[in-house]
């Protein structure tokens, strides 16, 4: 689970959108009123209750509808443009998996979201840090901003509730995740207590994730761009004519001669392979050249085995796959390439620990809440919001033009 860093982040997120409040009694609970400007509360009419109802709690701090909310059309939308891709156009609500309905699990998912959200700025003022002030600052310039440039505090307010967020739960939300990166540079930035040695990060990279790198010149010995289905059925490419074949395998042996006997075996393989390498893209580019990183089953069996027998900076003997023939050198990981990725395996060791301490309990209210039906509710309104701000645009703009049409005329009797 990674957190936003930066409230510009954040920003950046509701600028790309398809763009504390209270109930509004004059409204039925979950009715989306025909004029979006009688809104008062997003939640309150896709839901049917107030945004600052408290659902649930995390230790002892409250989790409120509108983070339910939020993290509920996030991760909905996530599943929308997956299904979407796929031709559907509705989620599979009632579906099942491992016991539970997509609508269950998605609502579980951003129950867990909302209340690791909802410790940050607790946890952050038990290690001593704090939000950074600046970024907050930043952050309220920005939304000012943003209303002036849409036209007003209410055009931000239709923009931002798109997302399922207000002014003041997307400032929360924020002040939250710079608490999260406050927390992780004391522990894992530059100059942090728990700063990672080189030596752990690629302890992790190889060990635990299994990462290995090389590079490898490749001489083929089938047709890759004829495709055939071998005696036992199973996919193959056609081979080469055998003289063809044997052949490469005796200018094989060459190369590894040469490699061999090179001072600098490393610069003399991206010499050579550049010049004899059959692993090329579509255009004819030799690929790898700046070495494969994979982890295990990526690479063929053949190839693999033999390079994870090797040491850093090893040449393989002539090793014979379902490709061809390949020279292997395997070559060291950078930690740099994956110290960011081992931090963020530090900080959910951490966060699983905060959850541990601050256990989630649901009101009566969560009970209440519909997954499925907010978001139906949530895709009417968002067309709703569009066309209230795109009309407010078109007001603007001929409000613009005929001032400057008046102008003109103006200045003409002048």
């Amino acid at each position: 689970m990674k957190l936003y860093t930066r409230a510009g982040a954040l920003l950046l997120t509701i600028l790309l959108l398809v763009g504390s409040l209270t109930g509004c009694t004059s409204l039925k609970p979950g009715e989306i009123p025909e004029d979006v400007s009688k809104i008062t509360d997003p939640y309150y009419v896709t839901a049917g209750m107030k945004g600052d109802t408290v659902v649930a709690t995390a230790g002892d701090q409250n989790i409120t509808l509108d983070q339910i909310l939020y993290h509920v059309a996030t991760i909905a939308d996530n599943y929308m443009s997956y299904y979407y891709y796929f031709g559907m156009t509705e989620l599979p609500w009632d579906t099942e998996a491992d016991g539970m309905t997509m609508a269950q699990s998605v609502l579980e998912d951003a129950l867990e979201m909302s209340a690791l959200y909802s410790v940050l700025p607790k946890i952050g003022t038990a290690e001593g840090v704090t939000a950074d002030e600046g970024e907050l600052t930043a952050l309220s310039a920005g939304l000012d901003e943003m209303a002036a440039e849409l036209g007003g505090e209410e055009m931000l307010n239709y923009s931002m509730w798109q997302s399922a967020l207000t002014r003041g739960l997307y400032t929360r939300l924020v002040t939250s995740s710079l608490h999260y990166s406050a927390i992780q540079n004391k522990y894992y930035g530059e100059g942090g207590s728990n700063t990672p040695a080189d030596a752990d990060i690629l302890a992790y990279a190889e060990d635990t994730m299994g990462y290995y790198r090389t590079k490898h010149i490749l001489l083929k010995t089938v047709d890759t761009n004829e495709q055939i289905t071998k005696e036992d059925g199973s996919a193959g490419f056609a081979p080469l004519d055998e003289a063809v074949v044997a052949e490469k395998y005796t200018r094989a042996e060459e190369i590894l001669a040469q490699l061999q006997a090179a001072d600098d075996a490393q610069a003399l393989m991206d010499e050579l392979m550049l010049q004899y390498s059959e692993d090329q893209d579509s255009n004819g580019n030799v690929n790898g050249t700046d070495g494969y990183v994979v982890t295990p089953g990526q690479m063929t069996s053949a190839y693999e085995e033999a390079a994870l027998a090797l040491e850093y900076g090893q040449l393989s003997g002539i090793v014979e796959s379902e490709y061809g023939y390949h020279i292997i050198l395997r070559l060291p990981l950078s930690a740099g390439d994956y110290r960011e990725d081992y931090t963020y395996t530090l900080m959910d060791e951490m966060q699983q620990r905060w959850m541990e301490e601050n256990p989630i309990v649901k009101t009566a209210a969560f009970d209440k809440i519909d997954a499925k039906l907010f978001y139906e509710n949530l895709t009417q309104l968002r067309a709703d919001l569009a066309a209230a701000l795109d009309s407010a645009e078109s007001n603007a703009g001929a409000a613009s033009s005929g001032g400057a049409s008046s102008s003109a005329s103006s200045s003409g009797a002048g």
